[in-house]
C-alpha cells in the first residue's frame, strides 16, 4: 500500500541485482575488485520511497569498484 487509508496500491515486482568480488595480493598488498549489474532485467516499476512518495525504481545499470590496501 502506497498511503496510509489505502487508497493506493503498487503490485509486486522483483529487481534481479547480481555482482561479482576478485581478490588478489600483491606481496604485502591485497586488491579487491567488485563488479556489479543492478536492476538486471531492467525492469520500469515503481516502488514506495522511504517518505512514503512513489518513486520508479532506476533503470540497469553497471558498477564497478577497485580497492587497494596498503
Amino acid at each position: 500500500m502506497a498511503r496510509v487509508d489505502n487508497r493506493a496500491e503498487i503490485a509486486a515486482y522483483s529487481a534481479v541485482n547480481l555482482g561479482s568480488r576478485y581478490q588478489r595480493s600483491f606481496g604485502h598488498h591485497s586488491m579487491s575488485l567488485r563488479v556489479q549489474l543492478l536492476n538486471a532485467t531492467n525492469s520500469h516499476n515503481w516502488y514506495v520511497a522511504n517518505d512514503g512518495s512513489l518513486a520508479l525504481l532506476e533503470s540497469r545499470r553497471a558498477l564497478a569498484y577497485i580497492v587497494f590496501e596498503f
